[in-house]
């Protein structure tokens, strides 16, 4: 319900992003619930514009839950994701690097 809310704001035109509106910088979210909208609205490219970094891990979420999903209801077994230390590092190494990335496009683009 409160996305929901969000979303009708920046729809209106409203910047609700406390930070944003404070320093004129966009935080690492700025531009996620418009980009779920026009993920929503049939509108893919606007919304990869618009959130890289969102879109990605929406869609990640999906394909990760339709995965899961196709494991547990039809060959019954749960599936667990099983990494050593080192590929857990490595993970989160990615991780911040596609977050910063993200952030850099996003002071570029001035969302």
């Amino acid at each position: 319900m409160g996305g929901a809310g969000l979303a009708a704001l920046q729809l209106c035109g409203a910047q609700v992003c406390v930070l944003h509106r404070l320093t004129g910088w966009p935080c690492l979210t700025c531009g996620s619930s418009r980009a779920l909208v026009a993920l929503a609205t049939g509108h893919p490219w606007e919304a990869l514009s618009l959130q890289p970094l969102a879109v990605a891990g929406f869609a990640g979420a999906a394909a990760g839950c339709g995965a899961h999903a196709f494991e547990l209801l039809l060959r019954r077994r749960v599936v667990a994701l099983r990494l050593e230390r080192r590929e857990w590092r490595a993970l989160g190494v990615a991780l911040a690097v596609a977050v910063a990335l993200n952030w850099c496009y996003l002071v570029w683009r001035g969302v």
